[in-house]
């Protein structure tokens, strides 16, 4: 093949594993303004941010496995988010799955099965526990329904050995309130 087709080829498959990769984000639950996040491009402004970046960092390497578990807290705007997220990015392109929920969104999506055909609660809890991570976004004072059925699920993760990522506004006495 001539150099200028050998060159085309190779930017048809680039422009195809991309677009694939955006499938498997939107597939994920990533939001799109985080679909360009990655623990190095996070704006490290203040020492409590670099150590959050040097954590997902190691969790990354580890394939969330030390630490095992993540809590990301801080104030509106710290890079909690944008830091669970390219941690999500990051499991994708090691071809790990990955999904992104708020708390709100689990009880939500449990009961939007109740009266489906196609899959029970039972079957989407099951396919929570098995992804390779969760990341859990707005962990905050819920419903009682909604802090169970997300306590639950980080039970059954924690019991099956799957790395979840947390992500909340709440002090560690209020998460631990919160979550018992």
């Amino acid at each position: 093949p001539c150099p200028p087709c050998v060159e085309q080829e190779k930017l048809r498959v680039e422009q195809e594993a991309a677009a694939y990769f955006r499938y498997k984000q939107d597939q994920a639950g990533i939001p799109k303004r985080y679909w360009q996040a990655n623990v190095n491009a996070l704006m490290v402004e203040t020492a409590m941010q670099g150590d959050m970046q040097r954590v997902a960092a190691q969790f990354i390497q580890t394939n969330g496995q030390r630490p095992s578990n993540l809590i990301l807290m801080g104030t509106l705007g710290s890079g909690k988010t944008f830091l669970a997220c390219a941690i999500g990015n990051a499991f994708l392109h090691h071809k790990r799955s990955v999904k992104y929920l708020t708390m709100a969104g689990v009880s939500r999506l449990l009961r939007s099965t109740w009266g489906s055909r196609d899959t029970s609660e039972a079957e989407q809890f099951q396919a929570w526990v098995n992804t390779r991570l969760i990341v859990m976004d707005e962990v905050a004072h819920g419903t009682a329904s909604e802090v169970t059925m997300a306590v639950d699920l980080i039970d059954a993760r924690y019991a099956a050995h799957r790395p979840t990522v947390l992500i909340g506004n709440l002090t560690i006495m209020e998460l631990t309130e919160l979550l018992g």
